[in-house]
């Protein structure tokens, strides 16, 4: 996570700033005609999250995140359930991290060697309807933890426009 990074959820990018990456991909946020809310809560969490630095521990990040996003996390698995989990073909893994995300989970995908994307910018385009832009460093990309903070902070589907 980059000092530019946190500088756009504060401000969005800078007049004619260029993408860097490989690109940018748009996220089609819907909602419940809170969608100001919505790109707000989000910006929080990623402002926190940037402005701390690699995430190491998650205890840690229950005291700094907010309140409203902490309780919607799943809790941390017990060893022995770690232990099943990991023996779970890919897939099945992928589609109960998806479903269900603990804060050890969620924060694994902003360690800068799992994360490639970084904020680009967020816009209200209408009480229902946000957009958020990401730049793009590899693809495929995994931005499940992205779709899930959106989720989280109150948008009732969220999808990367093709």
């Amino acid at each position: 996570m980059s000092r530019g990074e946190l500088e756009r959820i504060r401000w969005g990018p800078e007049p004619g700033q260029p993408v860097g990456g490989i690109g940018s991909v748009r996220i089609v946020a819907r909602c419940k005609g809170n969608s100001e809310q919505v790109l707000k809560s989000a910006r929080d969490v990623l402002e926190i999250v940037c402005s701390q630095g690699t995430p190491s521990d998650p205890e840690k990040w229950r005291d700094l995140l907010p309140r409203w996003f902490v309780n919607q996390l799943a809790p941390e698995p017990s060893q022995e359930e770690f232990a099943k989990y990991l023996l779970l073909p890919y897939e099945e893994r992928m589609k109960a991290e998806n479903n269900e995300w603990t804060l050890a989970g969620w924060l694994h995908w902003f360690e800068p060697d799992n994360r490639y994307w970084c904020w680009w910018d967020g816009a209200v385009m209408d009480r229902n309807t946000l957009v958020v832009a990401i730049e793009v460093t590899e693809w495929p990309f995994p931005w499940e933890a992205l779709k899930w903070l959106l989720l989280a902070a109150g948008a009732t589907e969220v999808k990367a426009e093709e």
